[in-house]
């Protein structure tokens, strides 16, 4: 008995003995628009603002991971934190989904976010996720619409920190990269974004997503593809799995399928998450060119890294040459940290024998996380004596929106005679002044020989 009692004593002084769990870490949030306004005025500090919605997938990533990311704490430390958002998660206390406010104080956060710094639509709805930093005066330093990774909103971090303190000791790790979507001094104009309305402002939440899904099963409705685009923005399996009845359903549906199906793609590279790279796989190897080129263009916008097995299988397939650049352009987008693919871009921008093939390659490099010997490669080709080749060069690096690239692209272009090269080389340099990537659009699809607009990336076409 005596020795039963002393392994149950020595098994509760080992129990009391674990540290308690600890509470997830968590950005400090500010709980007074005007007060951080004023701190940050007075403190020369960069201003971080976070607009997050409930009942939305894209949301929920960033509220529960992207903000407790180790390298997103760590600068959080060094600016002064905003987060806006409509929801009542609790009536009394610290909100449980943002912590150090209340939800009282999001809430008024909200409205005042939506007068000073957004630019709401007719109907006053912003998009979100979104995030926003504001330098000391309260001015847009850059903003990102829509869902980033935790490496872009590293990136983002460094570099409004860098453009308030050009001598701050803050540097982004080496997986950190531009956003596709990031916007240098301004917002994104909700109201005049997208094409004539018909893009969604935000996704759904789910329970508006069921409710679109039974009004289009209802029957006839004037407003079906607008309505199917809103489905289609929606992160939910319902949502997925009445897109891949649609995309199935394309098939008996009158004449001309590959433009429907090219038309459905080019919605699902524009409008949908990251999850919809299993719908676009059905199309990935089909028997037209332009339904397989409208795929991977679909591809390189969803930048989704569950897809690259895909995206080879199709690559090994591939006999058109253009398209083969195009498969390369979705890898790169999709996987920027794949050192095999570094390597293998790195020698068709040298090496490879179809000049369509090495200057896509040479435009992914573009995509790829910083890396010395990319950079050896783009200086390279920048300075060659094939304008194709240099004109590629030059996309990659605005691509890159690295701003060390300035000042190689100002001497190439005060030594380039009137011409297409000149016109791409001002592209590109507008790009890293101004950060949108819409101004490389017309250039970037002269030097691929692309007829396929990749408008999340890179806006409309831009018109003749």
């Amino acid at each position: 008995m005596n020795s039963i009692s002393a392994l149950l004593g020595l098994l509760c002084i080992t129990t009391s003995a674990k540290p308690a769990l600890r509470a997830p870490a968590e950005i400090t949030w500010q709980a007074e628009f005007a007060r951080t306004l004023e701190l940050a005025e007075s403190e020369n500090q960069v201003v971080f603002v976070a607009v997050n919605m409930d009942g939305e997938r894209a949301n929920d990533r960033m509220a529960q991971q992207v903000y407790r990311d180790k390298a997103i704490l760590s600068l959080a430390e060094k600016t002064l934190n905003l987060v806006a958002s409509t929801s009542e998660h609790q009536a009394k206390g610290a909100c449980p989904r943002f912590g150090t406010v209340t939800c009282g104080e999001h809430r008024a956060i909200d409205i005042r976010v939506r007068e000073r710094v957004l630019k709401p639509d007719s109907n006053g709805f912003v998009i979100a996720p979104q995030h926003v930093f504001l330098g000391p005066d309260a001015s847009v330093l850059l903003s990102v619409p829509y869902e980033v990774s935790a490496t872009e909103l590293e990136w983002c971090f460094v570099k409004a920190l860098t453009m308030i303190d050009p001598d701050t000791d803050v540097r982004a790790s080496s997986k950190a990269r531009a956003p596709r979507r990031l916007l240098m001094g301004s917002v994104i104009d909700t109201a005049a974004s997208g094409e004539a309305g018909t893009t969604p402002t935000s996704p759904p939440t789910r329970e508006e997503l069921i409710a679109l899904i039974q009004e289009i099963k209802k029957g006839k409705t004037p407003d079906r593809r607008a309505k199917l685009r809103r489905i289609m923005s929606a992160d939910e399996p319902e949502a997925r799995e009445y897109v891949a009845l649609e995309l199935r359903n394309l098939k008996s549906r009158g004449s001309d399928p590959g433009k429907r199906h090219r038309d459905l793609l080019s919605d699902i590279g524009r409008l949908s998450p990251q999850s919809y790279w299993e719908l676009v796989s059905e199309l990935s190897q089909n028997s037209m060119d332009d339904v397989r080129a409208a795929a991977a263009a679909a591809y390189e916008q969803l930048a989704a890294p569950e897809s690259i097995k895909d995206i080879k299988s199709a690559l090994r397939k591939e006999k058109n040459p253009v398209i083969e650049g195009n498969w390369l352009r979705a890898m790169a987008s999709s996987a920027p940290g794949d050192k095999k693919l570094r390597k293998d871009l790195i020698r068709n921008a040298s090496k490879a024998r179809q000049p369509t093939i090495r200057t896509q390659s040479i435009v992914a490099l573009g995509y790829m996380v910083p890396d010395e010997e990319v950079n050896e490669v783009l200086r390279l080709e920048l300075d060659s004596e094939e304008p194709g080749f240099a004109r590629a060069a030059a996309c990659a690096m605005a691509i890159s929106r690295d701003s060390s690239w300035l000042e190689p692209l100002r001497a190439r272009l005060k030594d380039s005679p009137p011409g297409e090269l000149q016109k791409t080389l001002q592209d590109a340099i507008e790009v890293l002044v101004q950060g949108q990537l819409e101004l490389l659009c017309g250039s970037l699809m002269a030097v691929c020989g692309d007829s396929i607009t990749r408008p999340r990336f890179y806006g409309p076409a831009p018109r003749e």
